[in-house]
Order: structure tokens, then sequence, then C-alpha cells
């Protein structure tokens, strides 16, 4: 299990790999490197020793040579010291124990896997087909040396995120997706984590949850007024309603309440300065942005539009309290190894009591991870889905639009694309 890990050269005590020694191996190029600058420098020196010393002076000559060289030699070490690091980056997977690990085919030289993350819309379906065909641990590459690790078996993912957590720390990337948590609780690691975890646990307790019912229900109750409006603003008795923006709406309004005391009332007054920005800065999480940051020095400083959206967004959520869970095991989820016809909807499948019930395995389902890292608000986010949903069902009933279909797309979490719309009615008694 010691060759899981994926930052191996930061663990060296763990994994006996470290920086140095790879990089060593890759001296040999940069010796090359240096004495073809050296050879470079050498001949384009050879023409000032025509400099007549009579003319100029031995000093200066002298002096002006020793700047000249000064000055090559420099750039050289520089383009050097560039390339080993590029080439360290490229290729220090198959310096590492890494290089055990089954890879998908389509990796390309540099770009990696990148771009076939590009091609397949869908990544949540593109890393499910890995795991069936390569297996339940695999590394592929995004690109530019980022690799990356994926676990789809629940023994495996159970050694990480519970048995030997704190072996397994969480990437730079996610800072880098998301400047906005800062070494927040859901970016930092080790001391500062457990603190942070422990400072805020006890606002989840269940003394404190069952006083934001009241909060929960109230929301809800906003929305049935909205639905239920536009239902009796159609003719036909029926609307087609916006579910994932509307939803999007709920869960801020309730955030605001609980965690801030603070109504944003974006169910019934529409978009607000915050939710706007929070929708930018998700909004532009996306692969191929990341890739241009990647392709192009600089990029997120030029100011093109989505640079710009992301930006305004920054400045206003940098100052909020951004809570997410991100979710990694859909590829367990949809397992025909752990579930029968995964993809169907049948929530009689988790009824123990049910005659058709077959017991899973306890980390084959983990809507909110497990071990020190599993969603801290958990049971807010359960009491809050039931609140919710007994309430909209109460009043109203809810089918699926003919033809129309989604499929998802990772932002932090999967969401659905294009955003889930179905047709509403009011409920008769």
């Amino acid at each position: 299990m010691r060759l899981l890990g994926w930052e191996p050269y930061r663990r060296s005590l763990k994994y006996g790999v470290t920086l140095i020694p790879n990089s060593i191996l890759l001296l040999p190029f940069a010796a090359v490197i240096v004495w073809l600058a050296y050879k470079f420098v050498e001949e384009k020196m050879s023409p000032l020793q025509k400099i007549q010393d009579d003319s100029v002076g031995v000093v200066q000559a002298t002096a002006f040579r020793f700047t000249v060289w000064t000055s090559k030699m420099i750039w050289s070490v520089i383009g050097v010291l560039f390339l080993t690091w590029l080439l360290y980056k490229l290729f220090k997977d198959e310096f590492t124990s890494l290089r055990k690990i089954p890879k998908p085919s389509g990796s390309l030289p540099v770009f990696g896997h990148g771009l076939t993350f590009l091609r397949q819309e869908n990544h949540a379906k593109l890393l499910q087909d890995w795991s069936e065909k390569y297996g339940p641990i695999i590394r592929y590459n995004r690109g530019f040396g980022d690799s990356r690790v994926l676990l789809t078996d629940p023994e495996l993912i159970k050694y990480v995120v519970v048995t030997n957590a704190k072996n397994y720390r969480r990437s730079e990337f996610v800072r880098q997706v998301l400047p906005s948590i800062g070494n927040g609780l859901f970016s930092s690691n080790g001391k500062d984590h457990a603190f942070q975890r422990k400072l805020i646990t006890p606002a989840f307790h269940f003394s404190n949850l069952v006083g934001m019912v009241e909060h929960f229900e109230d929301v809800a109750h906003n929305l049935v007024q909205l639905w239920t409006e536009q239902v009796n603003s159609s003719k036909e008795g029926v609307s087609e309603a916006s579910i994932s923006v509307d939803l999007t709406h709920l869960t801020l309004d309730i955030i605001g309440r609980c965690a801030f005391g603070y109504n944003f009332d974006t169910v019934l007054s529409g978009e607000s300065e915050v939710s706007n920005a929070f929708s930018d800065v998700i909004l532009e999480i996306n692969f191929a942005r990341l890739m241009r940051q990647k392709l192009i020095p600089l990029y997120k400083y030029l100011p093109l539009p989505d640079n710009v959206r992301a930006r305004k967004g920054l400045e206003l959520t940098d100052k909020t309290v951004l809570e997410v869970s991100a979710l990694g095991i859909d590829a367990v989820h949809y397992s025909p190894k752990y579930w029968k016809d995964p993809h169907a909807f049948n929530p009689q499948r988790f009824d123990e009591n049910d005659e058709n019930y077959q017991a899973h395995h306890p980390y084959a389902f983990l809507p909110f991870s497990a071990g020190p890292r599993s969603c801290i608000g958990s049971k807010f986010a359960m009491a809050e889905m039931k609140a919710v949903l007994s309430t909209l069902l109460r009043h109203l009933t809810f089918e699926e639009i003919p033809g129309f279909t989604v499929r998802p797309v990772i932002r932090l979490t999967a969401k659905p694309d294009p955003p889930l719309r179905l047709r509403i009615r009011k409920l008769t008694s």
C-alpha cells in the first residue's frame, strides 16, 4: 500500500523517494546543456580577441569580455535550471513508485491525458470507464506533470481516508483552483486542519441543528410560494421551473440565515451580488480554463472575460466563508461490482427491511466521504434535505420534461448540465 502516495517526494521517509535523487538522475542532461552553452560562449568570445589593445586598452577589453561572458553564462545557467525543472516535472513519475501503477492509454508527452479530458466533457464518466477497464487503482496526468492517482476500491479508499489518513495531505491543487478557501478547513492539513475541525464541530451538534429546522422550513416555504405563483400564472396549471437555479438560491438563503444570521432572500428576490459572485467563481472552475493557465504564462492576469468574472467574484467571496464538499468516488457509486443496476433510481436498495435488500460494503457509498476529512456539515445537509423535501412534497408534484436530458459536469461537485428543469403542478387533495 505504500505505493499509493501521490506526493512521494514530500514524504521521503515513507516512500523512500526524494526530490534530490530524482533531480540527480537528470544531471547528465543538465551537464550536456552546460557543455553546449560553454562552447557557444567560447565561440562567441573569440572575435573579441581581435579588439586592438592599443585602441581600447587591455583593462577595458578584459572587463568588456568578462562582462559579456558573465551575462551569457548567467542566462545559460538560468536556461539549464529551467530545463532541468521542466524535465523533472514531465518525467518525475517514471523515477518514483508511481510508475508501477497502471496508466490509461492516450497519454501524450507534455500534455499527458489533458487532450482526452478536453475531448470528453463528462469527466465523471471518463474516470468510471477507466476504472472498469484498468482496475481499482490507476494514475493519469492532466498535463505538464500534474499527476493524479484514482482509487475506486472501497478498501483502498478506507485505507486512505481512515486507516492511514495522516499520511495523505490535501493537494495544493485545491487552493490553486479556488483561492478563496485559503488555509481553511477544506484545504488545510495536519494540526491546522485538526484545530479548525475541533473548533467548528460543536456548531453542527444535534442540539444546534434542532434550532435550524425552522429556517429550513421557512426558506422552503418561500420556494413553494415562488413555484406556486409560477403555476398559477400558467394557463395549463403547470410550470417548467429552473430547479437547479432555484435550489441553489434556497441553499444560499439557508446558509445565510444559519451561518451568518443574514437573509439574502434570493429565492423570492432573485440573484444578489453575493450569489452572482459565487456563481462566477464556480463557473470558471473548469478543465479548459485550467489548461489555458498551464499553457499561457500569466494567463490568469490577462484582461479576458473569464478572468474578469472570476476575479470580481473572488474579490467578494474572499470575504465570505465558503463551505464546499467535493465528492471523488463517483466511480465506486456507479460500479456494477458493488451495486445492482447502479444507474437506476432505486431508494429501496438502502432499506434494510426491503425483501430485496442487499448489504453493501460500508465504504462503497460515501456521499460525505469518511474519516477526519468527512464533510463536517453532513448532518446539517441531511436535516436540510429532509425538511425542504417534505415541505415541497406537501404542496407540489414534479414531473420530467419529455426529451429533456442532462449530463454530470464537475464544478467542485457534480452538477447537471444543462441546469435541471422540471414540470411542477400544485398538489390536489
